[in-house]
């Protein structure tokens, strides 16, 4: 048997379409014996088979047709919403189940569809070509689901996720707080909270240990002809040192090791020796550079000085 096979639905009752009064109504008894009333107990009576010369009395049409119409009233109502358990002995003498049957699994409570015409094999034996009807479909609360769940769509939870392992009484709990971040807390047998983390909508993310650097975040650091850089996320420090500055008018210009994006968040701290009379501030820095400036009264001029600048990263 094939799927494309005629199924012979019975989308119309036999005689559905008769004239009134050519459809009787089988009863389960013939209320009077030997008028000839076909029944459901008897079908046609035995008077029915004698010649009517020798008082017997002739079928009736409307008996027939009224079996007809009963019988399929019957199975068509089997057609639309029976699920029959799966038969070998049947699947045998009709050359198999066709593709798309779906039958009654020999557990109860399995349902199973089959995936090719002439399907003769045993649902849920290996390598049977039937499939789980409600394979595809989430169970219900309660319920254990073996292997992987793939979810392609959105999973919602009006409550918490619970994802456990039943072999060390672990369990990780998955909720959105109140307050609107994200939290995943693992618990065991014996104790709560062994660890958490906490994903908040700005992004940050916290552990019991403290905040958590995203890689964008990890410093970076380098070295200089002169000193050394590092930068942690979008901050850029720059320790370095300027073997010597000398009074001059308009200042000293001093090129950054490494040039900030912008100038508006810059910071100079300048240092010389502690045994030095070399007064010095910073003035005018731009992206790529300042100007030191000695002033006048200061004791000192030719000095080296150490810098320490601070801005945003490019």
């Amino acid at each position: 048997m094939k799927s494309l096979d005629d199924r012979a639905l019975f989308s119309e009752l036999i005689a559905a379409g008769a004239q009134d009064g050519n459809v009787a109504d089988i009863p389960a008894s013939q209320a009077v014996a030997g008028d000839g009333t076909a029944s459901v107990a008897l079908g046609f009576p035995p008077e029915t088979f004698v010649a009517r010369s020798a008082g017997g009395v002739p079928p009736r049409g409307q008996d027939m047709n009224g079996f007809l119409k009963y019988i399929s009233q019957a199975i068509q109502f089997l057609q639309a919403t029976s699920v029959s358990a799966f038969d070998s002995g049947f699947a045998a003498k009709i050359g198999g189940y066709p593709m798309g049957a779906v039958v009654a699994g020999i557990t109860p409570g399995g349902v199973w569809r089959s995936v090719a015409d002439n399907n003769v094999s045993i649902p849920g034996t290996m390598g049977a070509a039937w499939v789980n009807f409600f394979g595809d479909y989430v169970q219900k609360a309660g319920d254990t689901i073996s292997g992987a769940l793939t979810v392609t769509g959105t999973l919602r939870s009006d409550s918490n996720v619970i994802v456990a392992n039943s072999q060390n009484k672990s369990v990780v709990n998955i909720r959105v707080t109140n307050e609107g971040y994200l939290s995943f807390d693992l618990n065991s047998a014996n104790e709560t909270n062994l660890a958490s983390l906490r994903v908040y909508p700005s992004g940050e993310i916290t552990s019991r240990k403290g905040i958590l650097a995203l890689t964008s975040q990890l410093p970076d650091e380098g070295s200089t002809g002169s000193g050394r850089w590092y930068q942690i996320g979008n901050t850029l420090v720059q320790n370095f040192r300027v073997p010597a500055v000398y009074r001059a008018t308009g200042g000293t210009y001093v090129a950054f090791p490494k040039a900030f994006s912008d100038t508006d968040d810059i910071t100079i701290q300048l240092t010389t020796a502690a045994d030095n009379n070399m007064d010095v501030w910073a003035f005018n820095p731009t992206t790529a550079g300042f100007y030191i400036n000695i002033p006048s009264n200061s004791a000192s001029s030719g000095l080296p000085v150490s810098v320490t600048a601070t801005g945003a990263a490019r």
